[in-house]
């Protein structure tokens, strides 16, 4: 573009039309910055897309036509490289933009890539569970864990394994919505469809006062594993004395304070020592357990001790987050 005609003609006026941000913007040529509205017949207004964005380029038509073609011309290539630097920052933006601590699935695993010899029951994601409805959040059937906890976990599939068990998996990592899920549910005293099979000793009212319901649950924070013994010999779950997510007595996995075992009469003395199966070979790998239920257990040096993650359970979250 010859540069005498930018110096005779700099008061030709640019404008682009953002349609997404309904704002308009003006380009300037030499410094001069024109804030122009179009309303005269002189003023001719031709519209090229780039992408989805429609670009409105106005000169003056007063101008020689050899001359308003070139300038045409020239802005419109302008305009193009301007927006091509434009959109391709937006897109890295997007790429890179840093998630909320909670949103970040970096660290995450999905469980069956670790310890390929777990075999899953993941409740939440069928109606056999306490509510009796899959449960929001979980979109897959598949266990999430930290890579930190799946690492402990396959040191103790491997132990188990040795003397012909399996570990079966019943949840893993859950999302903060299960849980906000499992508080609404709590408060509707009306909605009992499962209590004979997982609370039949107690009223629903005391779930949440009872503490097997709460508004935060270590689960969220990624290193805490619900999970059982499968027995390879006589190919099926060992007795545990009570059923996985039992709300009651039973659940607790040992003896009473200052009771002897025998004592316990939830459970026999045959399915407390498988109990203490399981969590001798948690503990034994850095698992802590729960004093409520025998099949919780949290990785004692846990890397997330105080975020609560919200990803969905699914193995794009992991997929996406890399």
């Amino acid at each position: 573009m010859p540069s005498e005609i930018l110096a005779t003609y700099f008061s030709t006026i640019v404008l682009i039309h953002n349609k997404v941000t309904k704002g308009i913007f003006s380009h300037h040529i030499f410094n001069k910055l024109y804030f122009i509205k179009i309303t005269s017949d002189k003023c001719k207004t031709i519209r090229v897309f780039f992408g989805n964005f429609p670009i409105y380029i106005t000169i003056i038509v007063s101008l020689k036509t050899s001359m308003k073609n070139e300038i045409l011309k020239f802005h419109a290539a302008l305009l193009c490289c301007l927006l091509c630097t434009i959109l391709a920052g937006c897109s890295d933006n997007d790429d890179n933009k840093v998630k909320a601590p909670e949103e970040d699935a970096s660290q995450f695993v999905v469980l069956t890539d670790v310890v390929p010899d777990a075999i899953l029951e993941i409740r939440y994601y069928s109606t056999y569970n306490f509510i009796g409805r899959r449960i929001p959040g979980y979109d897959e059937p598949i266990a999430i864990l930290t890579r930190q906890a799946a690492d402990s976990l396959k040191k103790v599939s491997d132990d188990l394994i040795k003397q012909g068990y399996r570990l079966k998996i019943f949840d893993g990592y859950r999302p903060q919505k299960a849980v906000d899920y499992f508080m609404a549910w709590a408060k509707d005293v009306n909605d009992t469809l499962m209590k004979p099979y997982f609370y039949p000793e107690l009223d629903k009212s005391v779930l949440v006062p009872q503490d097997y319901i709460a508004e935060k649950s270590g689960h969220t924070r990624g290193s805490t594993i619900d999970l059982t013994l499968f027995d390879m010999k006589l190919e099926k779950e060992v007795d545990m004395g009570c059923t996985y997510d039992y709300f009651g007595l039973a659940s607790h996995p040992d003896v009473l304070p200052r009771q002897e075992v025998g004592a316990y009469k939830p459970i026999n003395q045959e399915q407390y020592d498988n109990r203490m199966i399981l969590q001798k070979a948690m503990v034994a790998h850095g698992f802590k357990p729960y004093d409520c239920e025998w099949w919780h257990f949290t990785l004692a040096n846990e890397p997330f001790p105080n975020t609560y993650f919200t990803f969905p359970i699914a193995r794009k979250s992991i997929v996406d987050a890399q």
